[in-house]
């Protein structure tokens, strides 16, 4: 599967397309996307599709067998249409935020206590990190949002770029997930925040730390034996 368009290029708000195919169920391929479909976590773009004076409202982006779907909220398309597509500029800017947001906080999980990361939900306005860290200390939890505000107010830039799997695996250590990298994937989007965490990611992240906020701990729970949750928004 190829690296979707909206990760190298998450400052794209608007682009021209084509309608590939739609499907049975109504979601539409196009022949080239910036939405982003759901996936690791982060939920799919909105925004609406134009053919000439017709505006078709994006309710979902999906991945389905190597494919992007758009779902609408109404039928008409066709293949071979010609259309204009606009991305929800504000949804968008929140998800870069908390996306970002979320790499600092699991890095200071990481290399602070030796956490790993075994999911995440990120949001608009809150976002949850599932790990696994033996003897947590809920004590702790002061310690790490100071720590990711400190390197957020640093204002380091973030780099992304693709790579092969087999130059990925060249450093096993870089797959920060529990679940390991999918077998299916062979260009590797990596997400940089320069000095302080590299790995790869697929979704949608801001230009750099500058700007993105400071993390407020909200709450903490326990998902079974030396599994956590910590979920956090952004002020």
């Amino acid at each position: 599967m190829a690296v979707p368009l909206s990760t190298l290029h998450p400052d794209t708000l608007e682009f021209d397309a084509a309608v590939l195919h739609v499907t049975d169920e109504g979601g539409v391929e196009l022949d080239q996307t910036y939405f982003y479909a759901t996936s690791g976590g982060q939920p799919n773009d909105t925004g609406i599709i134009k053919r000439n004076d017709e505006e078709f409202k994006i309710l979902d982006v999906r991945k389905k067998d190597g494919h992007v779907l758009h779902i609408l909220d109404r039928t008409g398309l066709e293949s071979g249409d010609k259309v204009h597509c606009v991305i929800d500029e504000a949804r968008r800017a929140k998800l870069r935020r908390m996306h970002t947001a979320t790499h600092v906080l699991c890095a200071v999980l990481e290399k602070t206590d030796g956490a790993v990361v075994t999911g995440n939900q990120i949001g608009e306005e809150r976002t949850r990190v599932d790990f696994k860290l033996d003897n947590f200390d809920v004590a702790r939890i002061p310690f790490y949002f100071e720590e990711a505000n400190r390197i957020i107010a640093s204002g380091a830039p973030v780099r992304r770029y693709v790579t092969t799997r087999e130059e990925l695996m060249k450093d096993p250590s870089l797959v920060k997930l529990a679940m390991g990298f999918p077998e299916d994937v062979t260009d590797v989007h990596m997400v940089e925040i320069e000095g302080y965490d590299l790995q790869p990611c697929g979704g949608t992240h801001a230009d750099g730390l500058e700007g993105i906020g400071t993390l407020v701990f909200e709450k903490t729970e326990s998902k079974g034996k030396s599994n956590r949750r910590i979920s956090f928004t952004l002020s």
